[in-house]
């Protein structure tokens, strides 16, 4: 995944000064919620918000690349528990029009994390993973020159739970073997993010 993010990268540096250049500001909701291994998705999806930049390079009138760099809160919530990660998100997609305003797109790119709390604590969650590698597919409608509404899924990739973190437990007896516990990585939990954004975004300038 790295690797393929470092080359679409190389190629959007190279390329762009054949292309035409447009920048502009982008904001909207996030519905997010987390896939847990072998249990499927959290109770509930949970609402939240995005704000950021974007920077495109329209190769032709059909073909366009495309950077994001958001704000982006995702988390997961239950009935009586709501967990929070805060994300810098540096999505990269490719740009397909298919008729005169309406596109679809698909891409992926790193997210990094800048904290993740839950309503129980003012410490850290398990959550703590702080690159977040993931996909991404939507469709774009322009409104306008200047305006355009965007609906996009967020498929993660990466295990979001902490390298080091280990189950919490409470010994018995003081020859438990438990005593020093596996991960909860090793131990096999795996918990990744899966999101809906709905944005509007607005372009400054075209040159």
């Amino acid at each position: 995944m790295k690797r393929i993010y470092s080359t679409a990268v190389l190629i959007f540096t190279c390329t762009m000064s054949f292309a035409q250049f447009h920048y502009g500001v982008k904001a909207g909701l996030n519905l997010s919620n987390l896939h847990i291994k072998g249990s499927g998705n959290a109770d509930e999806w949970k609402p939240a918000v995005h704000a950021g930049m974007w920077f495109s390079y329209e190769f032709t009138k059909r073909l366009t690349l495309a950077n994001d760099l958001l704000y982006s809160e995702k988390g997961y919530r239950t009935h009586s528990y709501k967990t929070r990660f805060y994300y810098i998100s540096f999505p990269t997609t490719i740009r397909y029009n298919l008729f005169r305003k309406f596109s679809v797109e698909i891409g992926g790119g790193p997210s990094y994390l800048v904290l993740s709390r839950d309503n129980e604590s003012d410490s850290e969650t398990r959550w703590n993973n702080k690159i977040d590698w993931g996909l991404c597919a939507g469709v774009r409608h322009d409104l306008s020159s200047r305006l355009a509404v965007n609906l996009r899924y967020e498929h993660g990739l990466s295990n979001v739970i902490g390298k080091d973190e280990i189950m919490e437990y409470q010994s018995i007896s003081g020859d438990d073997p438990l005593l020093n516990p596996s991960t909860l990585r090793e131990l096999g939990y795996k918990d990744t993010n899966r999101n809906i954004q709905l944005s509007i975004s607005y372009a400054f300038a075209h040159k």
